[in-house]
């Protein structure tokens, strides 16, 4: 898992191979999912929802309670310099450009 930017009204997500190209690594278990809408003003509403590849064929399945908490703090302050503001609530993270 790795971070979450904005750059020149674009945004740019990181390291999503892990869904398609699993292995057996610790840090290749946690993943995410983006929802976000295309506008003419760029890109808008965007939503991080937490993943965790399970340890025999890292088949996905969505992130709940600790572990998703634990995961979206750590992508969070992965993304700091990357122009990326999150608020987390309800086990997703809805991020927006820095002000």
């Amino acid at each position: 898992m790795e971070g979450i930017e904005f750059y020149n009204g674009s945004l740019i997500a990181y390291a999503h191979g892990n869904c398609v190209f699993w292995q057996k690594y610790d840090n290749t278990h946690e993943s995410y999912v983006l929802d976000f809408n295309i506008t003419e003003n760029g890109v808008k509403d965007v939503t991080a929802t937490p993943l965790y590849l399970d340890d025999t064929y890292g088949i996905p399945s969505v992130a709940t309670g600790a572990q998703a908490q634990t995961q979206l703090e750590r992508l969070e302050e992965i993304s700091t310099d990357m122009n990326s503001q999150f608020e987390i609530r309800d086990g997703k993270a809805y991020i927006t450009p820095a002000s």
